[in-house]
């Protein structure tokens, strides 16, 4: 998995948008955590824990450049079966991220923000490195 960097890339051009800090709400190890990020910053959440047959390692990455909010999900895990990743990167526009979808109206349940920005994901994988070993 190489780890995203929030660089701005040659020929992009500047944010339209006034807006210098925007803040959005992430569903993150089972609850919601709510990020404040700003342009060119990033973010990354990182979880790991060993397990009976081996580790499990999670990691969600954030950054804002020009007038996108990136996200990638990453999962790594080792058990009986072998190693295995998968991974998800997504994208959303900096003025639908605060916009989002209502979720409130999902879920019985007092601590859910009232909306949650939409990812569009714009490229998934995943690798079952036992799989490939046997020549799957």
């Amino acid at each position: 998995m190489q780890r995203m960097h929030c660089r701005k890339p040659k020929g992009a051009r500047e944010s339209t948008t006034q807006i210098q800090t925007v803040r959005f709400w992430v569903l993150w190890r089972g609850g919601w955590v709510r990020l404040a990020l700003r342009n060119g910053q990033e973010i990354h959440l990182e979880f790991s824990e060993p397990t009976d047959e081996g580790f499990f390692y999670e990691c969600d990455q954030y950054c804002w450049i020009d007038d996108f909010i990136y996200r990638q999900d990453f999962v790594r895990q080792r058990d009986c079966d072998g190693l295995y990743d998968h991974y998800h990167d997504s994208v959303c526009h900096i003025l639908d991220v605060t916009k989002g979808v209502v979720i409130k109206e999902l879920f019985d349940d007092p601590d859910v923000p009232d909306r949650a920005p939409v990812w569009r994901v714009t490229k998934r994988g995943q690798r079952d490195y036992t799989a490939e070993a046997a020549g799957y």
